[in-house]
C-alpha cells in the first residue's frame, strides 16, 4: 500500500537528518477541472496522512481558492510526498499539479 511505503521512507529520511538543520518546503496542490474532489480527498489521506475531516476541508480550500498547502516538510520528505502524489494521480489519469516551495 502506498501509505505504508511512504511512512517507511519518511521515517528513514527523518532518521538521517536533524530536523532543526533542515530547510522546510510547502507541498502545494493546485485545483484543476479534471481531478475529482473524491480523488483529492483520498490522496490527502493516503499520501499526506490527513484525517477525513481535514482532507475534506483542504480539498474545499483547493477547490475554492485554486490551491492549498498539503503540508510543510524537510526538502527530501516534501519531494518524496510530491512524487508519490503525482504518481498516484497519473496512475488514475488525473493531471493534478503539485509543487514544492521553500519556506522563507
Amino acid at each position: 500500500m502506498i501509505s505504508e511505503e511512504l511512512q517507511e521512507k519518511t521515517k528513514k529520511i527523518e532518521k538521517n537528518h536533524q530536523k532543526d538543520d533542515l530547510e522546510h518546503y510547502r507541498v502545494i496542490i493546485f485545483n484543476d477541472e479534471i481531478t475529482t474532489q473524491d480523488f483529492v480527498v483520498m490522496l490527502l489521506e493516503q499520501v499526506f496522512r490527513l484525517d477525513l475531516r481535514h482532507a475534506i476541508n483542504l480539498m474545499m480550500e483547493i477547490h475554492l481558492s485554486g490551491q492549498g498547502i498539503a503540508g510543510v516538510y524537510p526538502f527530501d520528505i516534501a519531494l518524496y510526498k510530491r512524487e508519490q502524489a503525482i504518481k498516484l494521480a497519473r496512475s488514475a489519469h488525473y493531471p493534478l499539479k503539485i509543487e514544492c516551495e521553500k519556506v522563507e
